[in-house]
C-alpha cells in the first residue's frame, strides 16, 4: 500500500491497538515501465531495479473475530503508515543478473531474526502473474507462498 511506504531509517509507528508487530525482509522489484499481463519469462523486462523492503504485519489483525467469514484480513494487518520501510538504495536491474539467489539477513538490535535466500521466496515465480503495475511501483515477494 502506497501509504505504508517510508524510508529505511524512519521510525515505525504502531497503531494505537498494535501489540504484535512482525517483520519480513523481502526484495521488491521496482517497476520501470507499464507492466500488464506479462509472461513470466518476460517479467523482468519491466523491472527498473531492486530495493529491500521490511514488510511489517500486525499479527493480531490478520484474523478478525468480528468477521470470521472474511478469513485473513491482510489489508488491515499490513496497511498502516510506516509499515513498509524501503531502501536505502535502488539497485539497477543490470547490477543484479540473477535475483533468484541473493542472501537476505535482518538483524534487530544485533540479533539475527531472518537469514534466507531469495531462492526460497516466490517473487520471481509469480511476478508475471500480476494484473498490472505502474512505473515506480514496488512489487515485493512473499517468503511463505
Amino acid at each position: 500500500m502506497p501509504g505504508a511506504i517510508c524510508g529505511p531509517y524512519d521510525d515505525v509507528v504502531l497503531p494505537y491497538d498494535g501489540e504484535k508487530p512482525d517483520w519480513e525482509l523481502e526484495p521488491a522489484a521496482v517497476i520501470g515501465r507499464p507492466a500488464r499481463r506479462i509472461s513470466p519469462d518476460r517479467a523482468l523486462d519491466a523491472v527498473a531495479g531492486w530495493v529491500i523492503v521490511n514488510d511489517l504485519t500486525l499479527r493480531e489483525r490478520i484474523f478478525r473475530g468480528d468477521m470470521p467469514e472474511l478469513g485473513a484480513d491482510w489489508l488491515a494487518a499490513k496497511n498502516a503508515p510506516t509499515f513498509l520501510p524501503a531502501g536505502p538504495v535502488l539497485v539497477p536491474r543490470r547490477a543484479v543478473p540473477d535475483p533468484s539467489d541473493l542472501r537476505i539477513t535482518l538483524r534487530l538490535n544485533g540479533e539475527v531474526m531472518q537469514d534466507e535466500s531469495t531462492k526460497d521466496m516466490c517473487c520471481m515465480r509469480r511476478f508475471g502473474k500480476w494484473p498490472g503495475s505502474s512505473p515506480g511501483t514496488p512489487v515485493s515477494s512473499d517468503p511463505s507462498c
